[in-house]
């Protein structure tokens, strides 16, 4: 997964102006101890391994890894339907100065952490690209939810209560299934000009919309592995 945790040469809400170069030293020195957080909710577990960070142009690129939890599944969720669209840092100041208008430039950061959030002090924060390997790991748990229900089925002698529960069940997998399919499968809008993103490569779309839907055939037909 891609984002761009912070932007250059625009204002933010508090007023400051990240001049790139900011981040260098922590990228040369310092970058395995940043972290990907919740909101900067360093009380709770990460939600992400941060893989990668670069500037360019545009702002500080970071490339990170969701973790396989339950708040690592939610963002994931997020960022499928788009609930989640922004990203912001947590930092120390190290040199700043100011430009005519009282705006603080900064112009070398220690960075501690980055974050999804609801709403980013620069909203320039977008992420850029959702690697196969996260939307495999969703199915993966998808399956396994609904092969537990298909072996619960199978064992019989169920009250009218369980079967009451795993019919319900069974509605949320489907459901889930099916937003997942259909989310993978819906062609993105572009991107404005000015966040220069990246599309991913048309055969990887490809890839990535043929194998869910040849899993979600396999569901809506029950074909289950024995164990």
């Amino acid at each position: 997964m891609t984002f761009y945790a912070a932007a250059f040469g625009s204002v933010d809400s508090h007023g400051d102006i990240i001049q790139k170069g900011a981040f260098a030293k922590t990228i040369k020195e310092n970058y395995k101890r940043v972290k990907y957080l919740w909101n900067h909710n360093s009380t709770l577990l990460p939600v992400g391994v941060i893989q990668g960070l670069e500037e360019d142009d545009f702002g500080l690129k970071v490339t990170a890894s969701i973790l396989e939890t339950t708040m690592g599944n939610d963002l994931l969720e997020c960022y499928q339907k788009r609930a989640v669209t922004e990203h912001s840092i947590g930092f120390y100041t190290i040199n700043k100065k100011s430009d005519k208008e009282g705006h603080r430039i900064l112009t070398e950061v220690q960075l501690l952490e980055c974050s999804a959030v609801l709403w980013g002090s620069n909203e320039n924060t977008p992420l850029v690209d959702i690697k196969s390997d996260e939307l495999v790991s969703l199915v993966e748990s998808i399956d396994k939810r609904s092969h537990k229900l298909y072996k619960s089925i199978a064992a019989g002698n169920l009250s009218e209560e369980a079967c009451q529960l795993l019919a319900l069940e069974h509605a949320h997998i489907h459901k889930a299934m099916t937003d997942l399919l259909n989310s993978s499968l819906t062609t993105p809008p572009e991107p404005e000009e000015e966040t220069t993103l990246e599309a991913p490569e048309p055969n990887e779309v490809d890839r990535k919309g043929m194998a869910l839907a040849a899993f979600y055939a396999a569901y809506q037909n029950k074909k289950y592995p024995k164990n």
